[in-house]
């Protein structure tokens, strides 16, 4: 009986040391933010927000990540963004690594962010943005908002409201991608 019980609670604790190693709940790990600060965007000051998924880590919002970018303010709270949400995931799976979608989550709450992208997959790079400081530095009046800057760090594309295919596959053409969603 000793043995047994030895082995039960020898059990318990290794299930409950691994499921510490993923931390709670774990976030998806395609929400790693991107590194380095790049060349900053035409005419934007340097903007640094933490990670969402990684609130240690900081990313220059500001500043190019090696290619074209997707930039969109949304919340958990906001409809339109709730509705937007899946079609950008389509947009980012595919056209994979050639443009970087970058998610900012805006005067939310963290915890429900990450729970919002997890319960419907989203797997691009998100920053945490509690103070509205993207939305000041691109002059948005709210959420969802788009921009789209190329490769040399130019806006070349702006949105303010809900994205529906046709508008996003157009603002994917000023890239230069020939997107069908």
């Amino acid at each position: 009986m000793v043995i047994w019980i030895t082995r039960l609670l020898g059990v318990c604790v290794i299930t409950v040391l691994l499921a510490g190693c993923g931390g709670s709940p774990a976030p998806n790990a395609s929400l790693a933010c991107p590194t380095g600060s790049g060349r900053p965007l035409e005419g934007l000051a340097h903007l640094g927000l933490p990670c969402l998924a990684r609130p240690a880590r900081t990313v220059t919002v500001t500043a190019m990540h090696g290619r074209p970018e997707v930039i969109n303010l949304w919340a958990s709270w906001c409809g339109p963004c709730r509705r937007e949400l899946p079609l950008l995931e389509q947009a980012h799976r595919t056209v994979g690594d050639r443009v970087l979608f970058l998610g900012v989550d805006v005067r939310d709450s963290r915890s429900r962010a990450l729970a919002f992208l997890g319960d419907h997959g989203v797997s691009y790079p998100q920053v945490y943005d509690e103070a509205g400081a993207v939305a000041r530095a691109f002059r948005f009046a709210g959420v969802p908002d788009t921009v789209v800057v190329d490769a040399r760090g130019h806006v070349v594309y702006r949105h303010a409201g809900e994205l529906d295919r046709a508008t996003l596959e157009a603002a994917l053409a000023k890239l230069g991608l020939d997107v069908r969603l």
